[in-house]
């Protein structure tokens, strides 16, 4: 009877660390969610694949500045696999990074500006009827 036990225990703790602790509160904040993260095979397999350099600039890399990144980011659904990673140094890393958060921004910007614009004739729309003014 030991044994079993021993082995469901073994059993929980590998399941516990494949699908994280279940949402608990107890989770660190700084923690990092597995999924998100590459695992070591896939880290060296990128590394390989790029020759230990820089997928943006294409410099050799420090073991010290080496960054790993999603190519399609992991917040739009971007898988962490081998084929959506990348190596990057630290400053590509953080220019990629400082590029995407702009396109996400430019991108909200041009959707409010589409609603304002719309909103703003549409009201137009509705006084032209009163007013007399004549809009197309």
């Amino acid at each position: 009877m030991d044994d079993i036990q021993k082995i469901l225990k073994n059993q929980e703790r590998a399941m516990r660390k494949v699908l994280g602790d279940g949402g608990s509160s107890n989770k660190k904040k700084n923690e990092r969610d597995s999924r998100r993260s590459f695992s070591s095979t896939q880290k060296k397999e990128i590394l390989y694949q790029q020759n230990n350099k820089c997928g943006r600039c294409h410099k050799s890399l420090d073991p010290r500045e080496i960054e790993f990144d999603h190519i399609r980011p992991w917040a739009d659904k971007g898988r962490t696999m081998v084929i959506n990673g990348r190596v990057l140094c630290g400053s590509c890393h953080k220019i990629v990074t400082h590029e995407t958060k702009l396109k996400k921004v430019d991108k909200k910007r041009s959707n409010s500006s589409k609603n304002k614009n719309s909103d703003y004739f549409g009201l137009l729309k509705k006084q032209k009827n009163g007013l007399g003014w004549d809009l197309p």
